[in-house]
């Protein structure tokens, strides 16, 4: 999964999950989890032995390897006195969460419907050189500047061994479309990292991974710390989604001033027989300040269809981004790939006209989603481009969903956490499933002890129930934040037989016997945002 030479340091505390929204889960061999207590220690893939069972709550439950220090695995079956505390806990006062945070919000934007879109006359063009043995799929001018365009085949795509799959289809926890919020702009707060500018290096897969990373951090501990792309982009130098997700995969990433970007060094790469310095890589692995721990490809572009065919699954990249998730998408660049101002708005936003005609080359491109508008006009998404400032609004554009559904192929996004968990302000759960609680109790989501179900009929989260005082609708607190709120929703997966019961704090899941390594009835509980239950390298884990 990781490449073990150049990923550097182990990391203590932390769970690793790769997974798909779709296809089956396959595990890569080399992978997997070493567990002990009192800590939790992961170190290179290439020393770890294979964890077939479920991990719960920091420990192994069944079959697992042992640590390095040689504390043994423990099973954590629930003993008569976790069940005395349960008991107890269930008959105190249900805490609520710290008041949310306030927040400060981005202005939205004025866009016009569709069809009273600005044309893309030549103006609006952004004229490329032609393809040359130095562009074989073209390039873009940007502020004079020419940058590289990607050589990518959509069809050629395919699902990869380290990825995983949620548990429960979507079609059965269907995104709640009808509570989500009607506008998502992930530069609220100031939790965005910078606009940067790749140059004329073909790394847009690397810019737009550590994009989304930024962000992700940024939730976890409330500030941004821009983090590495050069290193991001050192750890496996191609335009490639797939080799970029096998490279990043359990690895941590310094922060930008441990390496800045140096567009001339980065090109180097490139170069057959190029490759960064394994000894630079091995020390910033020790400076790293987040572990890269999940990957879930979301969407693919089914393989045939015309653009006009294609049909986008709007409100799931909706509650995707609600939930506060940056995503990666891979798109075929059309020739008018220029901006336009909006007219009649006041706030500097700016849009992708649809009309657009496909690049004779070919070129592709990796650029981030980070919010979505939708009121009344169709919904409009946010890209976050790596061309620099001069290109949209600092390097920000908005493009209705009509237009993005004819040249995007992939959507894919990353999860990670801090290494040093105590940065964090939402707390940090853990993988796997504990034995099934008593009737009327279920896991809490943090601490995996049996408690009394909240009055919604959810988990709590770190001893606390959600409450949705203070947040808009289809939100709820859970840790001192408002974050989207899971759906009432009940039901049963047919092929798992995976029971599900969710609450706006969270979904409680039944486990049966045999699923995931389950001796009996097993239980596992998903806080809101990351309500969904999806199968990982080391075990059951929860997703937005």
């Amino acid at each position: 999964m990781t490449k073990g030479d150049e990923a550097g340091s182990a990391i203590e505390g932390h769970r690793l999950d790769v997974h798909r929204g779709d296809g089956e889960l396959e595990v890569d061999d080399n992978a997997g989890m070493l567990c002990g207590l009192p800590s939790l220690r992961l170190a290179r893939a290439s020393t770890l032995a294979l964890a077939t069972s479920l991990v719960c709550c920091g420990e192994v439950k069944q079959g697992a390897a042992a640590s390095n220090s040689g504390t043994p695995a423990a099973s954590i079956a629930s003993t008569p006195s976790q069940k005395s505390s349960a008991t107890v806990a269930s008959n105190m006062e249900k805490k609520k969460p710290p008041k949310p945070r306030a927040r400060t919000r981005h202005p939205a934007p004025v866009l016009p419907a569709l069809e009273m879109q600005e044309k893309a006359a030549a103006p609006h063009k952004a004229e490329p050189p032609a393809s040359t043995t130095e562009y074989p799929c073209g390039a873009v001018k940007v502020d004079g500047e020419t940058i590289p365009l990607e050589c990518v085949d959509p069809a050629a795509l395919a699902p990869q061994n380290e990825e995983s799959r949620v548990v429960v289809p979507y079609a059965l926890m269907p995104p709640p479309a009808e509570t989500l919020p009607k506008n998502v702009d992930h530069r609220d707060d100031d939790m965005e990292g910078p606009t940067r500018n790749q140059g004329a290096v073909g790394s847009c897969t690397a810019f737009a991974t550590t994009s989304a990373l930024d962000h992700t951090y940024a939730i976890w501990t409330g500030k941004v710390e821009p983090l590495s792309v050069m290193e991001v982009w050192a750890k496996y130098h191609a335009p490639s989604e797939d080799r970029a997700d096998a490279a990043l995969m359990g690895t941590t990433i310094a922060r930008e001033t441990d390496w800045p970007y140096d567009p001339k060094v980065a090109h180097t790469w490139s170069d057959p027989g190029g490759g960064a310095d394994p000894g630079k890589l091995l020390d910033l692995g020790r400076k790293g300040i987040v572990l890269v721990t999940q990957v879930e490809h979301i969407w693919r572009r089914p393989k045939g269809l015309k653009n006009d065919a294609v049909v986008l699954p709007v409100d799931l990249l909706r509650a995707k981004l609600a939930a506060g998730r940056d995503l990666i998408i891979g798109i075929q660049v059309p020739e008018h790939f220029k901006p336009v101002a909006s007219k009649g708005d006041t706030s500097g936003a700016m849009y992708v006209p649809d009309d657009i005609t496909p690049r004779k080359s070919g070129g592709g491109h990796m650029i981030s989603l980070v919010g979505y508008h939708g009121e009344g006009k169709g919904t409009y998404f946010l890209l976050k481009n790596s061309w620099g400032p001069k290109w949209g609004e600092n390097g920000y554009a908005w493009v209705h969903s009509a237009t993005l559904a004819k040249f995007m192929f992939s959507v894919f996004d990353f999860d990670a956490e801090p290494v040093e968990p105590s940065s964090t302000r939402r707390p940090v759960g853990k993988n796997g499933s504990v034995d099934a609680c008593a009737a009327g109790q279920a896991p809490d989501t943090v601490t995996c002890a049996c408690k009394s179900t909240c009055a919604s009929g959810g988990p709590e989260t770190n001893g606390f129930c959600g409450d949705t005082d203070g947040c808009d609708a289809g939100e709820v607190n859970v840790s001192g934040e408002c974050v989207l709120a899971a759906p009432k929703v009940t039901g049963k997966d047919p092929k798992s037989g995976v029971s599900f019961e969710c609450a706006p704090g969270g979904c409680v899941y039944e486990i049966p016997k045999g699923f995931e390594g389950c001796k009996d009835k097993c239980q596992k509980s998903c806080p809101a945002p990351d309500f969904r239950l999806a199968k990982g390298s080391s075990g059951l884990t929860c997703v937005e």
